[in-house]
């Protein structure tokens, strides 16, 4: 069985609560660390088509 990445599926997962976040690249190199008021909203906003 193949583990996939599910953006949908993960961002469910979100607490909408204050907390910090880290993207990576795809070699698992940090490339963003930020804070947010409410997590949910903050990375929700990275996935919506501009």
């Amino acid at each position: 069985m193949e583990n996939t990445f599910d953006i949908k599926e993960e961002l469910k997962k979100l607490p909408d609560a204050p907390g910090v976040y880290i993207m990576h690249d795809k070699d698992d190199v940090i490339i963003y660390i930020g804070k947010a008021k409410s997590l949910t909203k903050r990375v929700h906003q990275y996935f919506q088509a501009s």
